[in-house]
This record gives C-alpha cells, sequence and structure tokens, in this order.
C-alpha cells in the first residue's frame, strides 16, 4: 500500500488529483492502481501564526522501504502536477517495513466504490405546499405545563 497524504489543499481538489494522476503514479511505482490510496484531511498549514493553506502543501507518503530508489523520478512528478495547486511545495517520503502492514478486504464487497458500483438514490419530487406547515414556527410556552403534578 502506498499512502499520499495531502496537507494544506482542499479535500476537493486532492480528490481530483487522485482521480487524474493515479494511474500515472502507478506506473511510476510499478504497482497496480488499488496500490495507491490519498488520505486529504481538511487542514491548514501555519507559519508564524499566518495561514499558508494553498501557498505552502505537503505531501507525505507512506510506502515500503523498496520503492526508494524511486524517490527521484516520484517527486519529479509530484512537483510538476502539485504546482498548478500550490506555490510551495514539501514532499515527505515516510517508509515503513512491509510487516508492519495488516489489510483485511471484506469478500462479500467490492474493494473500491466506483462510479459502476456506485449505489445511486433519487431524490423523492416534494409538493412546496406540503411543506408550508412545516416551516411554522411555534411562538407558545413550550414549557407552561412542565411543572405541574400529574394526577
Amino acid at each position: 500500500m502506498i499512502l499520499i497524504k495531502v496537507y494544506g489543499l482542499d479535500q476537493y481538489v486532492v480528490g481530483n488529483y487522485s482521480k487524474e494522476h493515479t494511474k500515472n503514479l502507478a506506473k511510476l511505482f510499478e504497482v497496480k492502481e488499488e496500490e495507491i490510496m490519498f488520505y486529504a484531511p481538511s487542514s491548514y498549514i501555519f507559519h508564524n501564526g499566518v495561514e499558508q493553506t494553498g501557498w505552502n502543501a505537503t505531501i507525505e507518503l507512506a510506502l515500503p522501504e523498496k520503492f526508494h530508489p524511486l524517490q527521484a523520478n516520484v517527486t519529479k512528478y509530484l512537483v510538476e502536477s502539485f504546482k498548478l495547486f500550490s506555490i510551495n511545495l514539501h514532499i515527505l517520503f515516510s517508509y515503513y517495513d512491509p510487516h508492519h502492514l495488516f489489510e483485511h478486504f471484506n469478500k462479500d464487497y467490492p474493494r473500491f466504490i466506483k462510479d459502476d458500483n456506485l449505489v445511486k438514490v433519487e431524490e423523492e419530487e416534494v409538493n412546496e405546499e406540503d411543506l408550508l406547515d412545516e416551516d411554522k414556527v411555534y411562538t407558545g410556552n413550550v414549557f407552561k405545563d412542565f411543572n405541574k403534578k400529574k394526577k
């Protein structure tokens, strides 16, 4: 598993980036696309009390040590492809021993949600007139009988 964590960029930007670049990154790493995942928290970057989000972004890759020889090419690709979204980039490679990775995939479900297995829910059409009563604000005293003892 290769986990690419992106801090300081909008999570929707990272989501679109992953859709457009996972295939190329898989080729660079010589792995299947399923081995690459992105993590994009709703995060901010600060320096000396001033928000730097979008101006400075940090990309951290958690991956097995065997990918170390590919680091220069991956770095070059990340700089070129992320420079559209951030002025300055920090790229950190965090290598782990694969013996410390545990995975469980539920065989009853697909491994990933994709466009072809996504459940699409159709919204029920709502009659505006039915909502009128729900939109009225109660202005009475909801607590008027609160302290009365039950007989």
